[in-house]
């Protein structure tokens, strides 16, 4: 891999977090969510609902910024705002089930942020991060996928989370 890839997905990563923060901002005290809430929810009443399960979760630092995307234009621009739907959990060693049972329409794209640091924005060593991301049906840590390539059905869906 190329030090410009490096940087591409750097830079791709650094901006969607940022934003991230920016739109958790200005949500302060719209939303909670908890773990107790996370695990409260039973999935087996809903039906062709977005169930997203997060794979490879390092650590129960921090937590899970999870996004829905139905608009390519908000995906491409990471408009947090114009997400179909958002959820943060705490993150748990291994992998967890998140629950969008609002959101059966679909095609979605999936966006996952690691934040273990609780800081909002994503934690650099040099060109490298230093927290987790993940894409739906991304099957590296290097895919850049465009809105199309990204797109799942309602149901079960499976993200991996990567780590440099």
């Amino acid at each position: 891999m190329g030090k410009q890839t490096i940087i591409a997905v750097q830079l791709l990563i650094t901006a969607t977090i940022f934003i991230c923060g920016a739109w958790l901002a200005s949500q302060a005290g719209r939303y909670t969510f908890s773990a107790q809430q996370q695990t409260s929810v039973d999935s087996s009443n809903v039906t062709d609902s977005l169930r997203v399960t997060v794979k490879g979760i390092r650590n129960a630092n921090g937590k899970l910024l999870v996004l829905a995307f139905d608009d390519a234009d908000a995906y491409a621009t990471v408009d947090f705002e114009r997400a179909a739907g958002y959820q943060e959990v705490f993150a748990t060693p291994g992998s967890v089930e998140i629950l969008f049972p609002a959101l059966d329409d679909g095609p979605y794209a999936i966006s996952i942020l690691h934040d273990e640091d609780g800081d909002y924005d994503l934690r650099m060593e040099g060109d490298i991060p230093k927290e987790g991301y993940g894409t739906s049906n991304a099957k590296s840590k290097y895919d850049e996928l465009s809105f199309k390539e990204a797109l799942v059905s309602p149901g079960d869906v499976s993200v991996k989370l990567f780590y440099f």
